[in-house]
């Protein structure tokens, strides 16, 4: 047995493939590495800077070195090939199920649940092949008559939209173990072929963000896709409340969208934990940058917690509206804090902007 291993080893070991995937590897690290150089604080200033905002500060700059990152080399392309296939695969049956939904509706019945199990199970065996880890669903039972009032009770059915913190680009794959990914994107996005017509299926969104008259009636769109979703007609929307990304240790204050019009909110807390060597989290990163790395990775988790769902009544507003605050402002306060409170995340009234 021994002796097969050795020979199989030496096999790999001297093959010219081998070889040349691991210089692909290596080329691919050293081309990550120089926008890593660059993101790193080089003057007492930009020190200052980086302490003043911990929130989009990176924990892992120290770590992305050669040493920790070249002996991953052979596995780079490999992973690129086998991961990236997965999602090939994937959308090949979700096209061939779209065949048998008309092109104006969206997933409904036996394709919805299909496709929602097609879901989890394609990203759930992407992770695997970015390296060991795990992915798990928490529900958090979470006591809400504090705010709702004594005769509230719990429920986790029909949201009018679902709110996220917001980490990574890689969210949005995360977030598709739990639903078929419905979310707001540009207006180019659904004259994309092929994918377009899935996204509109999914029940995503688009706006033309160059367009003003768009721009105004935003948030009127977004109410009366709230209303669908609570219907149980449409799945509900995924809203990155924060605006952007932070570092993955805080949850950033919340803008209007999701709660302007004071209807029912999911809050769902995405956590990544113990990644190494690369983290997760791609807060001031570029993405061409970040995704390289993820194929670097070693060890990791992620934890999506799932809260009940929250509708603001008069009870909440009577109780817990502060003076001076507009409703949305009180009722997004409110669910950024039971957030926090449940994942151990700190509150952070920076913003992107600044």
């Amino acid at each position: 047995m021994l002796d097969q291993v050795g020979q199989l080893l030496l096999t790999i070991f001297t093959s010219k493939l081998f070889w040349l995937n691991t210089l692909a590897g290596l080329a691919m690290i050293e081309f990550a590495l120089r926008g890593i150089e660059a993101m790193k604080p080089k003057t007492p200033q930009e020190e200052e800077r980086d302490q003043k905002h911990p929130e989009f500060r990176r924990h892992d700059l120290d770590k992305l070195t050669r040493k920790s990152l070249y002996w991953m080399a052979p596995l780079i392309v490999p992973r690129w090939i086998i991961g990236w296939g997965a999602f090939m695969v994937f959308f090949g049956f979700i096209m061939l199920i779209s065949l048998f939904v008309p092109a104006d509706q969206p997933y409904s019945g036996w394709s919805k649940k299909l496709v929602s199990k097609l879901s989890s199970f394609t990203i759930t065996s992407f992770v695997s092949m970015k390296g060991p880890g795990s992915v798990n669903v928490k529900t958090m039972k979470v006591d809400y008559s504090k705010y709702l009032g004594p005769d509230w009770e719990m429920d986790f059915d029909s949201p009018g939209t679902v709110v996220s913190n917001h980490v990574s680009w890689g969210d949005i794959i995360f977030h598709m173990i739990r639903q078929p990914p419905a979310f707001i994107g540009k207006a180019s996005i659904k004259d994309i072929p092929f994918a377009g017509s899935i996204f509109k299926k999914c029940g995503c969104m688009f706006f033309d963000r160059s367009s003003s008259k768009q721009k105004k009636g935003v948030l009127e769109q977004i109410e009366d896709r709230q209303k669908l979703s609570e219907e149980g007609v449409l799945p509900p929307l995924v809203i990155y409340a924060e605006g952007g990304t932070s570092n993955g240790d805080y949850i950033l204050k919340f803008k209007k969208g999701a709660f302007f019009s004071l209807r029912s909110v999911q809050p769902v807390v995405l956590k990544y934990k113990d990644f190494y060597p690369v983290n997760v989290e791609n807060c001031a990163m570029p993405i061409y940058f970040h995704i390289i790395l993820l194929s670097t990775i070693l060890t990791g988790s992620a934890e999506l917690l799932e809260y009940p769902v929250f509708r603001p009544n008069e009870y909440f507003f009577k109780h817990h509206q502060r003076e001076g605050e507009q409703k949305w402002e009180s009722f997004a306060r409110v669910v950024r804090e039971i957030m926090a409170e449940g994942s151990g995340l700190k509150l952070s009234d920076s913003t992107i902007e600044q």
